[in-house]
């Protein structure tokens, strides 16, 4: 079974990603929209484009989120097929150890005293036996000379068993332990190994009460070097496999629970190209099962860790890398409805040198899954959370680069429908920014984009882009704004130049007014409905004079449409009495007098006038009418 390297685990390679990552780095240059006016010309940026910009943008996180989705799945499904490779590996050791161990209980338990083979093959046997209970160790010692080996090997075997026939109960204890070493040639390949393999197993088998119990322990290490044409490779490994189950009802109802830790170290020169690993992966696995053999409830866990250095004529590339992947299943009613949660995390670091630069990389990537599924097998919800943090630094054919992102996307599902948001933040080369949220439901995506870059001027522009309907409760304060639609409630504007309006159904209130020093003063407006118009008449007055009585009129204000008089009122006036001996008289003073009416004119152009009657003391007339909807 082939040895695990560290890029069996990725998928995607890194320069997909950043490749994903370049791609939304686009710079972002948006103002505002073009609207007919020569005063407002000057600021000619089309919204189109910056919308065009902003879906692009948007689009861009929007795939970054899916990839790293993806990726995180990748990763994880990659991490936990390792684990099952690695589980497949202790599994398949322990059952070789398994059958190995019951051969040797089989063939120690047919011998019946101690043989010695030729001057190249020794054993010896020691055993005691009562009937079909026994104990017995034996000794094998092999040496081999020949033209194309040299061989040299140890194996001692142990084995006990007690058969208690009453409760039919039957108990197994088995050890071997081997050391062996050898050196071989075949079609110019010279191989030399050495290997320690110990094998313990333990089992009880409980007939009447259909249980049974076996705990299994394998352990091997390994040197080994192997050279040829001029291409040497060394390795180092420690195999460490554990296991136990547990089996009851006649094999229907079990547990298990296996274990794997391998450490190994690999040195090799193939071809000009020196490679240098050390790598450690420990698996996890524990699992129940009900009646049938089906799968009730399973977990399962990976350590991976790696360091690996390699070199050519021209290149020298490190990578040190980490993967923990963990992994819960529980199945029920039959195995028709289960739930699924993984985890993983995988952190490496990359550095590479070439004649045209060197490059570095650190990434982390973290990826939670969560997983409930129906009849059938389908999937009824899902949720997921994918984080990747990623550092870069180049310098190729002394252009520098350098990159800092931050990517998080969480994602759920159910009942067919996806909803997905996303959060990018980005530092590149020391002149820009990109910082981004989106969402994503059902093919539908919005969000917003905020980008700041330095110009070749040196100066430093930022833009915030917004793909949404923005709801502000308080006060927003800008230098300009622009926009292809705008509503509001109400609005003060201190100065507005239009070339073109076009009010909905006419909805805008029109107000002409007119004054005069004299006694009358008149306006003319444009009436678009059949509703009433409010017209305002007023005398200013003077009460700072005063007149005798007699010969005085106070007068009346009238108003008067389209040469019609519609209303008319007396002006206001206060009396005054002087009782001084000289004087002895009453006095009027006109005072201010406000005369307001509604009238209904009907649709078109009238003209309406006020007029004040009286000659003196009247300070000057107004007028003012309004039509609204």
């Amino acid at each position: 079974m082939r040895r695990l390297g560290p890029h069996d685990r990725l998928a995607v390679a890194p320069g997909d990603q950043e490749q994903a990552l370049t791609d939304g780095r686009g710079a972002v240059v948006a103002g505002a929209p073009v609207v007919q006016g020569e005063l407002i010309e000057p600021l000619s940026i089309q919204i189109e484009k910056m919308s065009a910009q902003l879906q692009k943008d948007i689009g861009a996180i929007n795939d970054l989120g899916r990839g790293t989705l993806a990726l995180g799945q990748q990763l994880t499904g990659d991490a936990l097929d390792a684990a099952r490779l690695a589980l497949d590996l202790a599994n398949d050791t322990l059952r070789g150890a398994d059958r190995q161990l019951a051969a040797l209980v089989d063939h120690l338990a047919a011998q019946q005293a101690t043989q010695a083979g030729n001057a190249f093959e020794e054993r010896q046997l020691l055993k005691v036996a009562d009937g079909r209970n026994f104990a017995a160790i034996e000794r094998e010692t092999r040496l081999r000379v020949s033209g194309d080996e040299v061989l040299a090997s140890i194996t001692t075997s142990l084995a006990v068993r007690l058969d208690i026939a009453e409760g039919g109960i039957v108990g197994n204890a088995s050890a071997i332990q081997g050391l062996s070493t050898r050196v071989s040639t075949a079609e110019g390949v010279i191989t030399a190994q050495s290997q320690s393999i110990t094998q313990l197993s333990s089992r009880i088998d409980a007939n009447d009460l259909a249980l049974s119990g076996q705990a299994t322990a394998v352990q091997s290490l390994t040197t080994r070097v192997t050279l040829t044409e001029g291409n040497i490779s060394s390795l180092s490994e420690s195999l460490t496999a554990l296991g136990s189950t547990v089996t009851t009802q006649g094999g229907q109802i079990g547990a298990n629970a296996t274990a794997i830790d391998r450490v190994s170290t690999r040195a090799e020169q193939i071809d000009g190209r020196v490679t240098s690993e050390a790598q450690r992966t420990t698996a996890l696995e524990a699992s129940v099962s009900d009646q049938g053999a089906e799968i009730v409830g399973q977990a399962r866990a990976l350590d991976d860790l790696s360091a690996r250095t390699s070199t050519t004529e021209s290149n020298v590339t490190s990578v040190a890398n980490r993967t923990t992947a963990l992994e819960a299943t529980a199945s029920t009613l039959g195995g028709q409805i289960s739930g699924n949660s993984q985890a993983l995390q995988d952190l490496s670091a990359r550095t590479s040198a070439t004649e045209q630069g060197v490059s570095s990389q650190a990434q982390q990537i973290t990826n939670l899954s969560s997983t409930v599924s129906g009849q059938g097998g389908q999937i009824g919800a899902n949720a997921q959370a994918v984080s990747q943090l990623q550092t870069r630094a180049d310098n190729v054919d002394g252009q520098l680069s350098s990159q800092a992102s931050s990517i998080q996307s969480l994602s759920t599902t159910q009942n067919g429908h996806t909803a997905q948001i996303t959060t990018l933040a980005a530092s590149y080369d020391g002149v820009k920014v990109q910082y981004g949220v989106t969402g994503y439901i059902d093919g539908q995506s919005g969000g917003f984009v905020f980008t700041g870059i330095r110009q070749l001027d040196g100066s430093v522009s930022f833009n915030l882009l917004i793909s949404a309907d923005v709801f502000v409760d308080g006060t927003i304060t800008a230098r300009k704004l622009a926009t292809e639609a705008l509503i509001v409630t109400s609005a003060q504007i201190g100065n507005l130049v239009v070339d073109n309006i076009n009010v909905k159904d006419g909805a805008i209130s029109g107000l002409v007014s007119a004054q005069s020093n004299g006694q009358q003063a008149s306006v003319t407006i444009n009436v678009r409905t059949a509703r009433a118009v409010a017209v305002l008449a007023n005398r200013v007055g003077d009460l700072s004079s005063r007149f005798r009585q007699t010969g005085i009129s106070t007068g009346a204000i009238k108003i008067y449409r389209d040469g019609n008089l519609i209303g008319a009122i007396p002006a206001n006036f206060t009396m005054d009495f002087d009782p001084s001996p000289n004087v002895n008289a009453s006095y009027l003073r006109l005072g201010p007098t406000t005369y307001p009416i509604l009238d209904y004119p009907g649709v078109g152009s009238h003209t309406y006038q006020v007029v004040d009657d009286n000659t003196v003391g009247i300070g000057g007339v107004y007028i003012s009418v309004q039509e609204s909807k």
